[in-house]
């Protein structure tokens, strides 16, 4: 029941789809490391990480999984009205914009156009901003790849399951998934 809560995103192709319609979207990697998008309009998808808000602008860090480094959304409010249930962490937004050179650093952010909330987060939404301890994790596993730790982890186990399959691969071997009882029905 709780996995379905937070649920907010299916995506499929590079598309995401929400409710029936189809959207496409950019990766935020992809933003973030392509200087060509640099001037371009974009749309992204995520998960707010983290919002500061004022009376005329905020700034919203989303995170779509496909790298550890997060997006900055600026938003104009005098230009743009935000609903307060974009602002909050774990909700699920469509951000549209052109991509610009970031205002510290080398990067990249994206100044918003568009702001759609695409899914609500819960109040009792267990990751927050704070540090939570990988105890607290094992009873949320369905959240856990929303952390730094465990798409770290992920990530490593991908790139040495290339490795390994990549290796055999070239060897002339192949991948077989073992047949178990459990998957056999035996005959009486």
């Amino acid at each position: 029941h709780a996995q379905k809560k937070w649920r907010a995103v299916c995506v499929k192709n590079k598309q995401a789809i929400f409710g029936g319609f189809q959207m496409k979207h950019t990766d935020i990697a992809k933003v973030l490391r392509d200087a060509s998008l640099m001037g371009q309009e974009v749309t992204v998808c995520g998960w707010v990480r983290t919002a500061r808000d004022s009376a005329a602008v905020a700034f919203l860090e989303i995170t779509d999984g496909t790298s550890f480094s997060r997006l900055q959304v600026v938003v104009d409010k005098n230009k743009l009205a935000l609903d307060p249930e974009c602002t909050k962490c774990g909700a699920s937004v469509r951000a549209k914009g052109v991509v610009v050179k970031a205002f510290k650093g080398d990067g990249a952010e994206l100044n918003a156009t568009e702001v759609t909330l695409l899914g609500k987060c819960p109040p009792e939404y267990p990751i927050q901003k704070k540090r939570t301890t990988l105890d607290f994790l094992r009873g949320i596993p369905h959240l856990r790849l929303r952390t730094n730790t465990f798409a770290a982890v992920f990530r490593v186990r991908s790139v040495a399951a290339q490795a390994v399959h990549r290796y055999f691969h070239e060897r002339g071997y192949y991948y077989i998934n073992k047949i178990g009882r459990a998957s056999c029905r035996e005959r009486v």
